[in-house]
């Protein structure tokens, strides 16, 4: 019995603390999150963020190496806006604290033409320092620009992975060592 006391403490002291799992929705900016570049708050149709200058990258900043799950965009800056240029692009990218990538994408947001109607980005990247809205304006989009909104950022929630860390095998290892161990000395 006190090797599975002293196996269930080792696991316990070597769990990593999670962070809290939640979703931003911009009514207000939660502590170790900032903006930067042309990104900006508005309220018109709820409280998002949208790229103000179609021609500056703009950016989100976490004071913490953050997991970035998800995050929502729209096509126009806010509800009732009606747009017509060419392009519909925005290229986004994740680094972390190092500015070393981790993650990019490339997102058509031509049919998110509706305030009713928000595209879903799947980042579900650890680490992140940082994401990169790149400028709107450039040649992905023929020199036209927009203005998409950024809404419902999903951060720390726990990456699934489907192949067991070393240390966890090892660990499973021995708690099936010590149950078996502890199973003979209750038979004898």
């Amino acid at each position: 019995m006190k090797l599975l006391a002293s196996l269930a403490l080792a696991i316990a002291a070597l769990a990593p603390v999670a962070a809290q799992a939640s979703t931003v929705t911009f009514d207000s900016l939660p502590a170790g999150l900032s903006l930067g570049g042309g990104m900006t708050v508005n309220r018109t149709g709820g409280a998002h963020l949208y790229q103000e200058s179609w021609n500056n990258d703009d950016f989100i900043y976490f004071a913490a190496p953050t997991t970035v799950n998800s995050f929502q965009m729209n096509r126009e800056p806010w509800q009732g806006y009606r747009a017509s240029p060419a392009g519909w692009n925005a290229r986004i990218e994740a680094f972390d604290s190092g500015n070393t990538s981790l993650w990019s994408q490339t997102v058509n947001l031509m049919e998110f033409d509706q305030w009713s109607e928000w595209r879903t980005v799947s980042v579900n990247t650890a680490g992140v320092s940082k994401l990169t809205f790149y400028a709107t304006g450039g040649t992905l989009n023929g020199g036209s620009g927009f203005w998409p909104s950024v809404d419902n950022l999903v951060i720390n929630e726990a990456l699934s992975s489907t192949v067991p860390e070393p240390s966890s095998l090892a660990l499973v290892g021995l708690a099936i060592l010590g149950l078996g161990a502890a199973r003979r000395r209750k038979q004898a």
